[in-house]
């Protein structure tokens, strides 16, 4: 219901009555996340996890926690465990990869998306998060193909189409630029970076008309 400070107090309720309940640790880590709350939140899944070290969920929880307080080798540590626990946690994987990805250790990003994609091939996001490592490492022409498993999977995905102008944007190949940042703009129309993209291309390759109708409607 969003009535997270209500939320915060019966979970704290809830481990006063029972302090090794670690699921309540684990919700009220939830709660101070949703609240903006993140070193509390911390806090809160590493109590959880010290109280229940199998508790998979709360793992993860932490490992995102640390992850978004660029605590990057702590979030590796934290996915690592949880694939330990649950080799089927794809999540975990794709997680794992974003961190190893902000780690500038690449190739490892890349095989722990590829895990992700074993253990659930529909997963559009591990796709996706592929095409960026293999565009970060040159591999340009395996990226394009990993962004249109992706668009397969999902082609209600605007930020994949997206990276896909911007990597055509990086060939060179201008006309399939603009239809990719097209196609990301028609899924979300107030896609401000594809906007500014199409808008910033070499003059005389969109028509100027769409450029000030562009800078008008995002305030470029």
């Amino acid at each position: 219901l969003g009535r997270f400070e209500e939320a915060g107090a019966r979970y704290r309720q809830a481990i006063s009555l029972e302090p090794g309940f670690a699921e309540a640790h684990n919700n009220l880590g939830i709660t101070f996340q949703k609240m903006g709350k993140l070193s509390n939140a911390e806090a809160s899944y590493r109590k959880a996890v010290a109280l229940k070290p199998s508790y998979v969920d709360a793992h993860y929880n932490l490992g995102i926690m640390l992850q978004h307080l660029n605590k990057l080798d702590e979030a590796e540590a934290s996915y690592r465990q949880v694939i330990t626990l649950n080799p089927d946690y794809y999540e975990a994987h794709s997680n794992l990869g974003n961190t190893l990805r902000k780690l500038n250790r690449l190739d490892e990003a890349e095989i722990s998306y590829e895990q992700a994609i074993i253990v659930k091939p529909d997963y559009a996001e591990a796709y996706n998060n592929v095409g960026n490592a293999l565009k970060e490492q040159g591999k340009l022409d395996a990226a394009i193909e990993s962004y249109e498993n992706a668009t397969a999977i999902r082609p209600d995905n605007a930020e994949v189409y997206y990276n896909m102008g911007l990597l055509f944007q990086e060939q060179g190949k201008l006309n399939e630029a603009i239809e990719a940042y097209n196609k990301a703009l028609a899924i979300k129309p107030d896609y401000t970076e594809a906007a500014r993209s199409l808008v910033e291309l070499p003059i005389g390759t969109i028509d100027a008309k769409i450029i000030l109708e562009l800078n008008k409607q995002f305030s470029i």
